[in-house]
């Protein structure tokens, strides 16, 4: 059986998808802000040259932990953009 809404209908079951305004679950993801705050942070507490490896070691991910790999790091920053400095 699918997963279900809230509603314990199957969202996909009738070929439609949830409204665009609809309420999203789970944990919030990047924003542009907070992902060049943390970017930043990490940033500074590297040692040069700066590189996505020695920023990653420093990098907390959106569940708390600190430490990410290199390449999902360089993944993110293609995506969200480097933080300024």
């Amino acid at each position: 059986r699918g997963r279900g809404d809230a509603t314990g209908r199957d969202a996909g079951a009738e070929g439609g998808s949830a409204p665009a305004d609809a309420p999203r679950l789970g944990r919030p993801g990047w924003t542009v802000e907070l992902f060049a705050a943390r970017y930043q942070a990490a940033k500074e507490r590297a040692t040069p040259p700066y590189t996505y490896r020695s920023i990653a070691a420093h990098f907390v991910m959106l569940d708390g932990t600190v430490g990410a790999d290199p390449d999902h790091l360089r993944k993110l920053v293609r995506r969200y953009g480097r933080a300024s400095g």
